[in-house]
């Protein structure tokens, strides 16, 4: 008996869990019925969006040949991608096209950290829900990555899984056109995302900020290029695309479900109080410890984003740069776990760590997590 209860899948226990989760909590069947919908639905929505015309470039790009120098360029501006999109799951589907296996586990875990350490992502979504904008915290937010990442490079580059292990490819680049055309979806992508980025504030207009939403760009991107490229092709390219996202679309909307359950099962603002009488240093330390323990219940990070802004509000600090790196180490808090009930799990364990199992891949990357979070906390408390 024990030995077929270990065959169940991972992700059907998650979602057996919500079910009883939700059934335990005395909800009625409107509200059962609507959590389901908004948790669920919503996901699958706007991850679709994203995730669907991703796969739809992946598979029109694999006729081309990349060269090393551009991979390398690209991967080791994830972690920037991810902030300017405010997502990992954006910024790693946008980017993997260009990452060959051994260099995908080195660009999710770059994308993830570039959104939780760097402005405009993790710390300024902290900051604006306690009205705080200062130039402090682009700079601490700055230094405290360079750190974070600077061993996150030296890692992968012991265990030679950093982006310069270029692998070949079978297919070899014989006219200009094969060398220039396969960048052209990516200057398209970073251009837009650019001009949204140094402009967004000066347009006020419905149509430019739906044109410029990271989906539609990929939506648009990906079309036209696979329409102007791979027109011969469109009915196995948008059927492949399809089968690939439909199965981590539906694992996705399952996590974003359990994090949902736990969340109303456990109303962690009735139990969770942060003293103010008590040591800096000590207070920071115990931010930090709160932000791990709301990332690892919840699972999603803009859930736990959200709901350290509304503890931090309550806590007075009469000195900006305090206040700096409170919300700093909220935002390497929210960094030590990346569990099955995080959508982005499920994403980056399909497609860049196929090979292990559910086991070894959160055992290794929570440890590799907590230890460059530990790292990125030393550094933001004795920084100024």
């Amino acid at each position: 008996m024990l030995s077929h209860i270990k065959k169940i899948p991972l992700i059907f226990i998650l979602f057996i869990s919500s079910i009883i989760l939700l059934l335990l909590s005395n909800i009625d069947f409107f509200h059962f019925n609507k959590i389901v919908n908004k948790s669920f639905g919503n996901t699958i929505g706007y991850f679709f969006l994203i995730i669907y015309p991703s796969f739809i470039l992946a598979e029109t790009l694999q006729q081309y040949k990349f060269k090393s120098s551009s991979k390398r360029v690209v991967l080791l501006s994830s972690p920037l991608i991810g902030a300017i999109m405010q997502c990992p799951d954006t910024a790693y589907v946008s980017l993997s096209s260009l990452a060959d296996k051994k260099q995908k586990p080195y660009l999710a875990l770059s994308c993830y950290i570039g959104f939780k350490l760097l402005c405009p992502a993790g710390p300024l979504l902290l900051g604006s829900q306690l009205n705080f904008f200062h130039d402090g915290l682009i700079y601490i937010s700055l230094l405290t990555f360079l750190v974070v990442h600077t061993l996150h490079n030296i890692i992968f580059f012991y265990y030679k899984l950093n982006a310069s292990s270029i692998s070949n490819t079978r297919h070899k680049p014989i006219t200009l056109r094969h060398t220039v055309t396969p960048y052209l979806p990516f200057i398209f992508i970073f251009t837009a995302i650019t001009f949204k980025f140094l402009f967004e504030k000066l347009v006020k207009d419905s149509t430019f900020e739906i044109l410029l939403h990271p989906a539609v760009i990929m939506i648009i991107a990906s079309t036209m290029f696979t329409f102007i490229t791979a027109h011969k092709k469109l009915d196995i390219i948008y059927r492949k695309a399809f089968e690939k996202t439909s199965k981590i679309i539906c694992i996705m909307g399952i996590a974003s479900l359990f994090s949902a359950s736990v969340n109303h099962m456990f109303s962690l603002e009735k139990y969770i109080t942060l003293y103010k009488n008590t040591s800096f240093e000590l207070l920071l330390f115990s931010v930090f410890c709160l932000s791990a323990l709301i990332k690892t219940l919840q699972g999603s990070s803009m859930a736990a984003f959200a709901f350290m802004g509304s503890i931090l509000v309550n806590i007075q600090l009469d000195n900006d740069i305090l206040i700096v790196k409170t919300i700093m180490v909220a935002a390497l808090g929210s960094l030590v776990t990346i569990l099955p009930n995080d959508s982005y799990y499920w994403l980056i364990k399909e497609t860049a760590f196929p090979h292990i199992s559910h086991k070894v891949f959160i055992t290794r990357v929570t440890i590799y997590l907590i230890f460059l979070s530990l790292a990125g906390f030393m550094a933001t408390i004795t920084l100024l």
